[in-house]
């Protein structure tokens, strides 16, 4: 974290007026020394300096217009590509994920960001996807998983299969049957759903 106090624009302004006062203090004392011929050619050696930074600026300004450019063609080959692509960390949390990959699981993008992704996976593909995060976040060069995926509306589907199957359990012996499954299969935001 930066030790230093921000500093607001009103203390820039002051500061900035000060060390122009010295300045041209000092600017003067140089004048009074040089002779008229010498005093031209500095005005002209800071006029070329003051264009020259014009330019950099300028080049500075176009660079930073072409890389805005960039990123937005970046941002649309990402997010419109045909196949879906979804960045996680670790713990399988998704952090980005493209318009292709949202539609692949039912459910809109902003819904899935910060969600496990394993919670996606269908139960039978657990194992195998979670043996495959560890060796990606192990750095085991290129991996391959083949998984099955669960959409949202088989989610609900299975919610209220295993909700039924709840029922006609002992109460006590349902609860636990449900929890079991939430903690096993169902994203978290949906565990709710369970309970109607």
């Amino acid at each position: 974290m930066n030790s230093k106090k921000k500093t607001t624009t009103g203390e820039l302004r002051r500061r900035a007026e000060e060390i122009d006062r010295e300045r041209i203090r000092q600017t003067s004392e140089i004048m009074d020394a040089l002779s008229p011929e010498a005093a031209w050619q500095l005005i002209c050696e800071l006029r070329v300096s003051k264009i020259e930074l014009e330019l950099q600026n300028e080049d500075l300004r176009n660079t930073q217009e072409e890389l805005e450019t960039s990123r937005r063609r970046y941002a649309d080959l990402y997010d419109f590509a045909p196949v879906g692509y979804l960045s996680v960390d670790e713990q399988g949390r998704i952090l980005e994920v493209n318009l292709t990959g949202a539609a692949l699981f039912g459910v809109e993008r902003s819904q899935l960001v910060s969600r496990r992704l394993p919670r996606f996976v269908a139960p039978a593909s657990q194992p195998s996807f979670q043996a495959f995060l560890e060796r990606v976040f192990a750095g085991s060069g290129k991996q391959v998983c083949e998984a099955a995926l669960l959409r949202a509306d088989c989610q609900k589907k299975m919610l209220q299969h295993f909700y039924d199957v709840s029922q006609t359990m002992q109460p006590e012996q349902g609860r636990r049957y449900l929890a079991w499954v939430q903690k096993q299969t169902i994203p978290a935001d949906s565990h709710s759903q369970m309970h109607h």
